[in-house]
């Protein structure tokens, strides 16, 4: 009998809105912290806000017009640019994060960073197509 194989029940994308994302620091330094409502609420298992969570670090050499090249943050905002050309305008970092408030995507899964320190690297959400007001 051949061996089966069975859905992954890992959850690697969903669609969902952007409600929040806000500057903040913790101990590695500052972070983009970013609330990410699901469209179905049915994907939450665990958790209290009902929402996926992003936190893409800002590194030290980062300014608000420039970011280090291969950063998570550098490679979260391209990958968006790609599909949303309202944030693509943006000129500076704080304006792009302000610009995802409220807009909608489909998220996937993915791993941007690197191993640090022991540590594997987180995955985070990222957008991987715009969704618009009539799919929501």
């Amino acid at each position: 009998m051949p061996i089966g194989i069975k859905e992954s029940t890992v959850l690697e994308s969903f669609d969902g809105k952007i409600e929040e994302v806000s500057l903040e620091e913790s101990k590695y330094g500052n972070q983009y912290v970013m609330k990410i409502v699901p469209f179905n609420k049915e994907l939450i298992k665990q958790g209290k806000t009902g929402a996926f969570w992003n936190f893409i670090r800002v590194s030290e050499t980062a300014t608000d017009a420039e970011v280090p090249k291969d950063s998570v943050l550098e490679k979260f905002i391209t990958a968006t640019n790609r599909i949303d050309k309202d944030v693509k305008a943006m000129n500076t970092v704080p304006d792009f994060m302000n610009k995802l408030k409220g807009r909608s995507y489909t998220f996937t899964s993915e791993k941007l960073g690197k191993s640090f320190g022991g540590h594997e690297a987180r995955p985070i959400w990222l957008p991987s197509k715009l969704l618009t007001e009539a799919k929501k």
